[in-house]
């Protein structure tokens, strides 16, 4: 079945969604930071995240340091029982350096994540491949990560497919004023 998509743009930034999916806002974002989810009918989320480039720069000076620090964040987390770096990769959004992350986590039951990535359908204990772009914008001064999970095996494919086309078609701030 062909996917159809939906254009969503907040705070300068724009991605594709799947039109039959919701979209909830994080109420206390704003321009500076946030974040959005989109949300399937069975309990899949997908996420676009975003702060102050200079907020994070203080704690994570590369973008490099920034991913590996999201990393051991997952690691630590209690219910997490293994995880696995299946792929790591740099490319470019536009003119913005990002790196992409590929993981396999062991879930032991419903984790820190919550309501967040490891919530609603099937956010009981099992493996899950969790994905995350981070990707920083001198120009409008901030970073942003897209990022979701699998929910289950029988899911895989599809979510992964529609992970790629949201961080796909992803555009910064300043990509959507740059001209061609």
């Amino acid at each position: 079945m062909k996917m159809n998509y939906d254009h969503f743009a907040a705070y300068g930034f724009d991605v594709e969604y799947p039109d039959t999916w919701k979209i909830e806002l994080n109420p206390k974002s704003e321009h500076a930071k946030g974040d959005v989810a989109f949300k399937a009918a069975d309990g899949t989320k997908l996420f676009v995240s975003w702060g102050l480039l200079e907020t994070v720069q203080k704690k994570y000076p590369s973008l490099d340091e920034q991913v590996e620090a999201s990393v051991q964040r997952i690691k630590k987390d209690g219910q997490i029982s293994h995880l696995e770096v299946l792929d790591r990769k740099e490319f470019q959004v536009h003119d913005h350096r990002a790196i992409y992350t590929r993981l396999s986590a062991t879930v032991r039951s419903q984790s820190m994540f919550g309501g967040g990535m490891f919530g609603g359908g099937g956010g009981n204990a099992g493996t899950r491949e969790l994905w995350a772009a981070h990707m920083r914008c001198e120009r409008s001064g901030r970073y942003f990560v897209v990022y979701g999970s699998s929910q289950n095996e029988k899911t895989l494919v599809e979510t992964n497919e529609i992970y790629n086309h949201l961080r796909e078609s992803f555009k910064c701030p300043c990509d959507r004023n740059s001209k061609p």
